[in-house]
């Protein structure tokens, strides 16, 4: 082998299934790392010489974010958290609640800020009334179901 060749003989079969299975678990790419016991710069390297793995970490980050992070921010957007409610709907659908604040106001009139205002607003009380809707029912416990 050519000196200075990088092998990935460490991350074996197992330490990435470990590596996968952690990334699920937690969405933290560098702990998963640690976990399965190699680098960050190894698996950095291995997504890019094995396409077909960074799909499944991506998959896996995915799987993570469905399982953790969304209920979580249901149940924020229910008690009315405005910055859960704010990051739900710039990532549900940028174009239609992008950050108008980056936007400089340049001879706008008060009637036209408040219409635009007004429908953000009935946008968001949209938006939450279908979340509500859509979050699964309370079991005899206590705890929703969610299968």
């Amino acid at each position: 082998m050519p000196a200075g060749a990088f092998t990935f003989e460490k991350f074996t079969p197992e330490r990435q299934t470990k590596y996968l299975a952690t990334v699920r678990e937690y969405g933290v790419l560098g702990l998963a790392a640690r976990r399965a016991g190699v680098s960050t710069f190894m698996v950095r390297e291995y997504k890019k010489a094995h396409p077909e793995f960074a799909q499944k970490v991506v998959e896996a980050h995915m799987d993570y974010s469905q399982m953790k992070l969304e209920p979580l921010l249901h149940r924020a957007c229910e008690k009315l958290n405005i910055t859960a409610i704010i990051f739900a709907l710039t990532n549900y659908d940028p174009e239609r609640f992008k950050d108008r604040r980056a936007v400089p106001v340049v001879n706008v009139d008060a009637r036209q800020t408040k219409e635009d205002t007004e429908a953000i607003e009935a946008d968001l009380r949209q938006w939450v009334a279908d979340q509500r809707r859509n979050l699964p029912a309370p079991s005899r416990n206590g705890h929703a179901n969610t299968r």
